[in-house]
């Protein structure tokens, strides 16, 4: 029982942090980070100042960041400022309480703190396969405040600019521009800001000992691969194509949304992790061969992610599902249909499989650990969902579809309901019923079939409601072809196929536009 109540206890706090970081979002809106930090071995000394605007008059307020004043854990305040007035340090349970100050609606204050640390998590400080020390940023989903004092949500964008100090034996990489570097004798500071708001999830530095190659200019940004010296050869044969994948989906969706691009080899937990212009790929994924798939996965994040943010981390779709889809029509642009079918057969089964063993909708509002959200739920039943979608409405309108998806919302935030005003918009037609079936409900079609020499059954056996037409191709002995099509809009739970000579083969979804599964 004592274990029961201490696991309700935790979820009650997790619930309830979830409901304050919500409501602080309605009442402050933080525009811009400015972060001067340099790092002694495995701590870092941080100043920070925090540009916010108020969106209610209001007299407190809190930040995230993990660490305690009393049990001196995590990061450790020295000093706060409100307005450059000294203001006292209030830090609790990874919280710090803003309180006794006026904050009128509508106007922009300063928030400056100073504090120091041993990061465990957001900011990984370790060694790399090589035995080299590197400070690497990991912030997905939500661990940026394991370091930095902030409003950890994907809706809370903001301009950044760091300064970062660190021994000159070490390479720095960021968001944004470059500004500057000075030396002193020993260390090196390093510059660099953005111009557009970023979700937390991708504001990054690292830093590493690192020989950087910088490709061929592409329009008005700048390509720069970063790899590890004793892997360099193969880093930089494995990126040879990020121009040429840039370029499709600059074509597809529009000009690339970020001052310039980095591909870096890193060493944190993640394959790939789409940092706005600063992309991080594990120091592993190298051996000369190609990194095609992958670098346009994480290329596709920086229009559907970073640039045009979901809403909250339920709409994860929005990021991973258009990642996942988008990278499929790059293979069939570079490595042909039948590639791009098998990709899509090979996601289908992904996403069955998963389905026998969690069921959530895509609106995935169901897991609460958001590690978890990282499955085939979000990335290929989310590609899935664009498929058919591209299938119903075809392939010119969708492009449409997209493209106007991102200009609408780029630098900002969007949810599933402004994607689909999009696509009602522009094909001037409903699609509540789709939007309902393949968004919000928790299950896919599911058909049971029953065959005999010449007869051939086929059951929906889901409860839901779903509205499709299944195509079934069938070869008779003869070698007589005939297509059937199973209509689930016509209400009907089966469908029964009398031939009058033996059925040779059947084939279920022959051009790949249905996702379901097989009993």
């Amino acid at each position: 029982m004592k274990k029961l109540l201490v696991l309700l206890g935790i979820f009650i706090y997790s619930v309830s942090s979830a409901q304050r970081l919500n409501n602080q979002l309605s009442i402050i809106d933080i525009q811009h980070y400015d972060i001067k930090l340099s790092v002694n071995n495995s701590s870092i000394n941080v100043e920070e100042i925090i540009k916010f605007k108020s969106l209610n008059t209001i007299n407190s307020f809190f930040l995230e960041l993990i660490g305690d004043e009393i049990n001196k854990h995590g990061m450790q305040i020295e000093s706060l400022q409100i307005e450059s007035k000294v203001h006292s340090i209030k830090h609790r349970n990874d919280t710090i309480f803003i309180s006794g100050y006026n904050f009128l609606k509508d106007s922009i204050y300063s928030l400056k703190l100073r504090y120091q640390g041993q990061p465990t998590n957001g900011l990984i400080i370790g060694k790399n396969k090589f035995g080299d020390t590197t400070y690497f940023c990991d912030h997905w989903p939500n661990r940026a405040h394991h370091w930095l004092a902030c409003i950890d949500h994907p809706s809370d964008k903001a301009t950044v600019s760091v300064q970062i100090t660190a021994p000159k034996k070490f390479t720095c990489v960021s968001n944004g521009k470059f500004e500057f570097k000075t030396s002193k004798e020993n260390t090196i500071t390093s510059s660099y800001s953005t111009i557009y708001p970023l979700p937390l999830k991708v504001i990054v530095f690292g830093l590493a000992e690192l020989v950087h190659q910088v490709d061929v200019k592409h329009h008005k940004i700048k390509i720069t691969n970063y790899a590890y010296p004793q892997d360099s050869l193969n880093v930089f044969k494995d990126f040879k194509e990020t121009k040429s994948i840039l370029e499709f989906y600059e074509n597809l969706i529009g000009d690339f949304p970020f001052e310039k691009l980095d591909n870096v080899q890193s060493t944190t937990q993640f394959g790939g992790m789409e940092n706005a212009g600063c992309i991080f790929y594990d120091e592993n994924a190298f051996e000369g061969k190609g990194l095609n798939r992958l670098i346009a996965h994480e290329l596709v994040h920086q229009w559907f992610g970073n640039s045009v943010t979901e809403k909250d981390w339920s709409q994860l779709w929005l990021s991973e599902g258009f990642a996942t889809y988008l990278t499929n029509l790059y293979i069939e642009k570079n490595e042909g249909h039948n590639e791009f079918i098998q990709q899509l057969k090979k996601d289908r089964q992904r996403v069955t499989h998963f389905q026998k063993q969690f069921k959530a909708p895509l609106q995935d509002t169901v897991t609460k650990n958001l590690m978890e959200l990282l499955n085939p739920n979000a990335y290929q039943r989310g590609a899935w969902v664009l498929h058919m979608l591209r299938n119903e409405v075809g392939h010119e309108k969708f492009e449409q579809i997209i493209s106007t998806f991102y200009r609408k919302y780029k630098y900002s935030n969007a949810s599933t309901n402004d994607f689909f005003e999009i696509v009602e918009k522009l094909t001037d037609k409903n699609f509540d019923n789709f939007k309902n079936e393949w968004t919000t409900s928790t299950e896919i079609p599911s058909f049971k079939i029953q065959k005999n020499e010449n007869k051939f059954k086929i059951s929906q056996t889901n409860s839901a409601n779903f509205h499709f037409k299944l195509a079934i191709d069938f070869r008779l002995k003869s070698g007589k072809k005939q297509r059937f099509y199973f209509d689930a809009s016509a209400s009907s739970e089966t469908f029964s196929y009398d031939f009058n000579e033996p059925i040779e083969a059947y084939i279920l979804d022959p051009e790949t536009v249905l996702l379901f599964t097989i009993e």
